[in-house]
């Protein structure tokens, strides 16, 4: 097994292999390993370009086991193959649709939309599983559905009874300094 140094950021996928962002160094690959704890490849190095990172600070895998990468300093989205391709990005610096002043934390929904905390920016935007801009939502402050560096994000699944949602999910945000998590149905 490879060495790990502080391991933080982890997501699986529907074959059961980890990948998981190593916190304790310079947080610029991705670690993949079986789920009998085998390694079994990495990808990503530093810099600015397609598959690279300057801080992954989120990792997310949808339905069809592509992989999402939020990229705190870079500001933008990456989406890979399961075995690291380099599929897509989105993103830029900024405080417009589709930009980003740190992105965190990532999820996805059931229909592989994907939702990001823009931590400097205090909101959380969601796209399309191709980085089309669906919708936003929060702004900075203290009260409900404000946030303050909002910093993680998880989805809670539906629930289905005899193919009907009896219960849908719900969004929970980290409102890392308002020290507190928010939860918002969809």
């Amino acid at each position: 097994m490879k060495p790990l140094s502080f391991p933080a950021i982890v997501a699986v996928n529907s074959e059961g292999n980890i990948y998981m962002i190593p916190t304790g160094e310079e947080r610029i690959r991705v670690l993949v390993y079986s789920p009998a704890g085998d390694f079994l490849k990495e990808f990503g190095s530093y810099g600015e370009g397609d598959g690279q990172f300057k801080s992954p600070t989120g990792i997310a895998i949808d339905s069809q086991d592509f992989i999402y990468i939020a990229d705190c300093v870079n500001n933008r989205i990456q989406k890979f193959t399961k075995d690291g391709e380099f599929v897509l990005k989105w993103g830029s610096k900024g405080k417009g649709q589709g930009q980003f002043e740190c992105p965190s934390g990532i999820a996805i929904d059931n229909s592989n939309n994907v939702y990001v905390t823009d931590r400097n920016n205090h909101r959380v935007q969601v796209f399309t599983e191709d980085g089309k801009f669906i919708t936003s939502f929060g702004k900075k402050g203290k009260r409900p559905g404000e946030f303050n560096n909002p910093s993680g994000i998880a989805i809670g699944r539906d629930l289905y009874l005899d193919n009907k949602v009896i219960k849908k999910g719900y969004i929970y945000v980290i409102d890392n300094d308002n020290s507190r998590i928010q939860v918002f149905k969809f």
